[in-house]
């Protein structure tokens, strides 16, 4: 009888235990049009029909397309106006970022023509320093008068640029894919300033290139 009672106890006290209780679901933390995100801070995605929108400052100068060209502008065999940003001149020269420090414009400069120039950094008399830059840049087309201002020129007797790398080795192009130069004011004295925009492509490896509105001083 004795043992009959310690089995008895034994099943009571089983019978007494508490069940667990059933796990609580994640409570989720939703606003509209945005991801659902669990009190455990997993994402579960964007809820249906909200917009995934990217870092607005992600990449930003860095973008390419697939002919090397940073958003705002692509290379083709040939330029229009309406391509060209609405700012000032930058580019690649060499997979490089290249803004101008200065810009020179010869209305008789070398090989017949009109030329313009882009250097950086800036040289020792401005614009109009023809010497090696870092980076040089530079167009010819036919030479642009008093009645060619706002004529679009779309034809280059000469186009090139030089880099230096950065172990100082230099390297140049004079393949141009397209070229676009359009000069809209020219005031024609020392200090004078020469305004248009530009837009240059070359056919390097690299896909150089250079394009938006330029300030250049006037040269003698």
């Amino acid at each position: 009888m004795k043992c009959a009672s310690v089995v008895l106890l034994i099943v009571g006290v089983a019978a007494c235990k508490e069940k667990p209780a059933a796990p609580v679901p994640a409570r989720s933390e939703r606003g509209p049009g945005t991801s659902a995100k669990t009190s455990t801070g997993t994402t579960t995605g964007p809820s249906r029909g909200a917009t995934v929108v990217a870092d607005a400052g992600a990449g930003v100068g860095s973008r390419k397309t697939e002919a090397g060209i940073s958003s705002g502008f692509k290379c083709a065999a040939t330029i229009d106006s309406a391509s060209i940003p609405a700012k000032p001149v930058e580019g690649e020269v060499n997979g490089a970022k290249f803004t101008p420090a200065s810009a020179g414009f010869w209305e008789e400069g070398a090989f017949g023509g009109s030329s313009l120039m882009f250097r950086a950094p800036l040289g020792k008399e401005a614009g109009c320093d023809r010497f090696f830059a870092e980076t040089r840049l530079e167009v010819t087309v036919e030479p642009i008068a008093d009645a060619a201002l706002g004529k679009p020129v779309t034809k280059a007797k000469n186009a090139n640029f030089i880099h230096k790398k950065d172990d100082g080795t230099p390297v140049s192009s004079n393949s141009e894919l397209a070229v676009f130069v359009q000069v809209d004011s020219i005031e024609k004295k020392r200090g004078g300033k020469v305004k248009g925009k530009v837009a240059i492509c070359f056919k390097d490896e690299k896909k150089s290139w250079l394009a938006g509105t330029f300030e250049a001083d006037w040269c003698e």
